[in-house]
């Protein structure tokens, strides 16, 4: 029921998200290709994001009546406008938009990727273990102070709310009767835009 869906959900995807945003070493996601709903919430709780020039960003799920994924980042990854534009119409970011709006430290040709990546961690390497983590967890309660803690458990008790719509219960049927949420995403998705022409 009900309960067994919050509890799972809490553990599988709002505490592990915290989990690895606590995590005491610094993280770098590194993102090719399309980077969607809770792929996107995975990557954003990696401290540092590199992504390939073809990488592309959305979260269309509010079109499948989902209010967004189990932890709202976005209107912590950009300006408060921004966030509503690209959930209410499930807006296709190319990697360059995201480095703009500072969702992304950088973007490099894919066949850099691997290459980039591991330049950065070992940069980061040099740092002494001891002051990387007290920094990284310095900035995390900032943005704790500054309510984000609070604001993930806020958006998580409301995606749960959502469940129990009729709007909601009714989308439920009808992806039930998809093959795959692969099937269900491409109902739902833009085309990707071309990464050459932001």
């Amino acid at each position: 029921g009900g309960e067994q869906l919050y509890a799972r959900e809490q553990e599988v995807y709002l505490g592990m998200c915290r989990r690895w945003r606590e995590l005491p070493k610094p993280t770098i996601a590194m993102v090719q290709g399309a980077c969607v709903a809770g792929g996107l919430m995975l990557a954003w709780v990696c401290d540092l994001i590199v992504a390939s020039d073809d990488a592309s960003f959305q979260n269309p799920v509010l079109r499948m009546t989902g209010a967004a994924v189990e932890l709202l980042v976005e209107p912590w990854e950009m300006p408060a406008r921004k966030a509503k534009e690209f959930l209410l119409t499930a807006s296709v970011l190319t990697a360059v938009e995201a480095e703009r709006l500072g969702m992304v430290n950088r973007v490099v040709p894919r066949d850099d990727l691997e290459d980039a990546v591991r330049e950065m961690a070992e940069t980061i390497a040099k740092v002494p273990p001891a002051t990387a983590q007290v920094v990284k967890r310095s900035i995390n309660k900032t943005l704790d102070l500054q309510g984000q803690r609070n604001a993930y458990d806020y958006h998580f008790e409301a995606h749960h709310w959502m469940h129990g719509t009729a709007t909601a219960l009714d989308a439920l049927e009808a992806r039930e009767k998809k093959t795959s949420m692969a099937e269900v995403f491409a109902e739902h998705r833009d085309p990707e835009p071309d990464p050459k022409s932001a």
